[in-house]
């Protein structure tokens, strides 16, 4: 078996990899090694910490009213994004820093 733990549902056993069936196996494609977790959790860290910065952000251009009621659509947006594309953010950031220090 190749997940930790499994959970019994109706029709056959899911596993975090495969589900087991009574004719068998079908694959569902859930396959997450280190490297995927690793990904994964600084897409986590990165999307939440510019969430956090552009909801201040807008806060701060529209004002706590303003700011805290529809600043938060376009964070979650922008959060999503740059959770997903998480090395993309990264580099920008890193070279963005470099531009402003040289």
């Amino acid at each position: 078996m190749y997940a930790v733990a499994s959970y019994k549902l109706d029709r056959g056993m899911w596993s975090g990899k495969v589900w087991y069936t009574e004719g068998g196996q079908v694959s569902v494609g859930i396959h997450m090694n280190v490297n995927d977790f690793w990904y994964v959790w600084c897409g986590w860290i990165i999307g939440g910490l510019v969430f956090l910065v552009v909801w201040v952000a807008a806060i701060v251009l529209l004002g706590w009213f303003m700011g805290l009621i529809a600043g938060w659509i376009p964070a979650a947006i922008l959060g999503f994004i740059s959770g997903i594309l998480w090395p993309v953010t990264l580099f920008l950031l890193i070279l963005i820093i470099l531009l402003a220090i040289f």
